[in-house]
């Protein structure tokens, strides 16, 4: 079973993300914060790390640090569930997948983990 960190400040999204990624059959793990981030990071390898806007601007070099060293064959999926937010921003660290090109779809998202599960095995 793949492992997923699901890792935004906002609740809504977490508990939506995270209903779908079970459904889906994933194991999920939460973080609320770019600290929290970090702990679970630490302490267990994911296949996939799905990060909001919020925690990945704020956080980015740390992530993609942390992620070279402890997991190095994880994807990183970016999501941006606000326009206002992420336009114009351009992800610049190619390990760095951006979901959607303004706004975030559940189908995009589910588009990606269908393509890495089935590249990584």
């Amino acid at each position: 079973m793949k492992k997923v960190l699901v890792a935004d400040a906002d609740e809504s999204m977490r508990n939506l993300l995270m209903k779908f990624l079970v459904r889906e059959g994933l194991e999920v793990s939460v973080a609320t914060s770019g600290k929290e981030l970090f702990e679970k990071m630490s302490q267990n390898k994911f296949d996939f790390i799905i990060i909001g806007e919020n925690i990945y601007k704020s956080n980015r070099a740390d992530i993609n640090s942390i992620v070279d060293r402890l997991m190095p064959k994880a994807k990183i999926i970016y999501i941006a569930p606000f326009y206002a937010f992420s336009e114009g921003f351009e992800v610049a660290d190619d390990k760095v997948i951006k979901c959607g090109d303004k706004l975030f779809k559940i189908s995009e998202l589910k588009n990606l983990i269908n393509e890495f599960s089935g590249l990584s095995g």
